[in-house]
């Protein structure tokens, strides 16, 4: 029976199970070649934890859960598993495909052959490979490229292969493609149309009267506290960083509006973007895009232009209600952590998975052990390592520990025992609430050959800050917190941000402490003790029930020994 809910699943497509009835009655196929095949594919399904007689042979459906895959967790080389995907790929490919061609293994034609010497290896050539084999093996001559033929290859990519992303290896050959037209002799002149995949619906500001910036330029200096005396001024100036949040979120619905059928030029100023039935129809857009369900994002859009009523333009008080209405209305029930942090955090109910983390700086040290030769790539991995290490110990944010100065945020004592101290002063953190750690002895060592050895490595001029970037600057955060998922990833095959940390050291200090709120809010700076109790409350409810069967049993235990006692006198 077709499950609908599965597009790779019908009456007509094989199942893993007919794939391996296939490899197993080829008598073309040698022996010892059949028997690897057929046992890939059994390992990939049981990897997968799926039946083999009801899971489709399609490449398609697998491409999510193989980019989900890890060596590290599975137990296996990297090599051994890219084997086994080889083979079922090659199975696909021989089995299922009506044409019975390997479109990607295909050698190339004598003219792509002479095609793809032209560009003399390197980057380019790897990267046009799949595209010049699909030619090759579709016949296609490389003076008949075109977007037809751009469009089949992605096609052909979504459908016939593996690849994590297909999207973004068409788009990047497509790239590839117009730079050799740009820079290698004789190659084809057809320019291929490079496509966009984001689907965006925010205009620039450009778009918009330039009395409607002045009128947010205005805005703005009040919450950066440009007028100290302002009557309305805020009591601590807001960062640029959430400064800047702002200005994109009031982007996004004066764009809202446009897609709603009014015209940029009517959009002269702030007033114009608070009339309520102008409220009322830019939050329409959003809801159309949510089914019409509140979201966090809705309401946080609603409280924005209700803030700029309010203050900036001294709205009535009848307007200024009828704001909190919508954003009461707007605002989604939530309570506490969302479903998404508590499926990562659910990989460290197993304790090889945690172990694996808190293991993973000093691991990543010991593998730079003995390089007599340090390199850049080398001190990256070490400040990766240093990084984690500190979320670890230290969980503060992610916009607090990209920009720490070694100068300002680290103390150092100098004394007997030479201890050093993270201090961040309250204006730098998210809710204004100061933050001093300790290092330990194991971070502090860290931190120690990091500065010495590793960190040097990584400035292109002086600077003071611990993860330095290009020009002076700190590190990008958004570089820092993918390099630190990206390496987390590799080395031990678990999904985490940087953000998760936080979370998984409440979790990891209530499972142990089931209850102990208290040392979690300080932790974390929480101004609140509810603040914490919302956001894990019931987060340490199995160690709680263990706590709980232990004293049952210590008790029981007791009153045995107690009746033994009493039996034996």
């Amino acid at each position: 029976m077709t499950d609908h809910r599965n597009p790779f699943t019908s009456e007509e497509q094989p199942s893993m199970a007919d794939l391996l009835y296939m490899i197993e009655k080829d008598m073309s196929l040698d022996p010892a070649r059949q028997n690897n095949v057929a046992c890939s594919v059994r390992r990939l399904c049981h990897f997968l934890n799926i039946d083999v007689g009801a899971a489709p042979a399609h490449p398609g459906y697998y491409r999510k859960k193989l980019s989900d895959l890890s060596p590290q967790r599975l137990g296996v080389s990297k090599t051994r598993l890219g084997n086994i995907k080889a083979d079922v790929r090659w199975a696909f490919n021989q089995y299922i495909k009506a044409d019975g061609q390997n479109t990607y293994l295909t050698p190339l034609s004598e003219d792509w052959r002479a095609l793809s010497a032209s560009l003399g290896g390197g980057r380019l050539a790897w990267t046009l490979s799949r595209f010049m084999r699909y030619c090759s093996a579709q016949g296609i001559k490389p003076g008949d490229v075109s977007d037809e033929v751009s469009s089949s290859f992605l096609q052909a990519l979504t459908e016939e292969t593996f690849v994590d992303n297909p999207k973004d290896l068409h788009r990047r050959s497509c790239k590839a493609w117009n730079k050799a037209v740009d820079t290698v002799p004789d190659w084809p002149q057809v320019r291929l149309t490079r496509p966009s995949y984001r689907t965006t619906y925010t205009l620039p500001w450009p778009a918009f009267p330039d009395t409607l910036r002045a009128d947010i330029d205005r805005w703005k200096d009040r919450l950066r506290g440009v007028d100290l005396l302002a009557e309305h001024g805020l009591d601590r100036p807001l960062a640029e960083r959430t400064i800047e949040t702002r200005d994109f979120q009031l982007r996004q619905l004066a764009s809202a509006l446009v897609h709603q059928g009014m015209g940029p030029h009517e959009i002269t100023s702030l007033g114009v973007m608070t009339e309520l039935s102008n409220t009322r129809l830019a939050l329409k857009f959003f809801l159309d895009r949510s089914d019409n369900k509140p979201t966090v994002q809705i309401a946080q859009l609603a409280h924005l232009l209700r803030s700029i009523a309010k203050y900036h333009l001294e709205a009535s008080s009848e307007v200024i209600a009828e704001y909190s209405r919508l954003v009461n209305r707007l605002t989604p029930e939530r309570h506490g952590m969302t479903d998404k942090n508590r499926d990562k955090l659910r990989q460290f109910e197993d304790p090889q998975n945690v172990h694996a983390l808190l293991e993973y700086p000093s691991t990543a040290v010991r593998r730079l052990d003995g390089e007599k030769q340090k390199t850049r790539s080398q001190a990256v991995q070490c400040q990766i390592a240093l990084a984690v290490e500190m979320l670890l110990m230290m969980p503060i944010r992610m916009g607090n520990l990209v920009s720490l100065n070694i100068e300002t945020h680290l103390h150092r004592s100098r004394g007997k025992g030479d201890e050093v101290h993270l201090v961040i002063p309250g204006e730098e953190v998210k809710n204004k609430e100061p933050l001093e750690f300790r290092f330990p002895v194991e971070t502090l060592s860290l931190l120690d050959l990091y500065l010495k050895e590793y960190r040097p490595l990584l400035l292109d001029q002086p600077s003071s800050w611990l993860f330095p970037g290009r020009g002076g600057a700190h590190k990008v955060r958004s570089v820092l917190s993918n390099q630190i998922s990206r390496h987390i990833q590799k080395a031990t095959g678990l999904n985490v941000n940087p953000h998760l940390f936080r979370h998984l050291a409440a979790k990891l200090y209530l499972d142990e402490n089931p209850g102990g709120y208290e040392v979690v809010r300080r932790l974390l700076a929480h101004r609140s003790m509810q603040t914490t109790i919302n956001a894990y409350a019931g987060l340490e409810t199995k160690s709680a029930a263990a706590h709980f069967d232990q004293t049952i049993l210590d008790i029981r235990d007791a009153l045995r020994n107690q009746v033994k006692e009493i039996e034996d006198a």
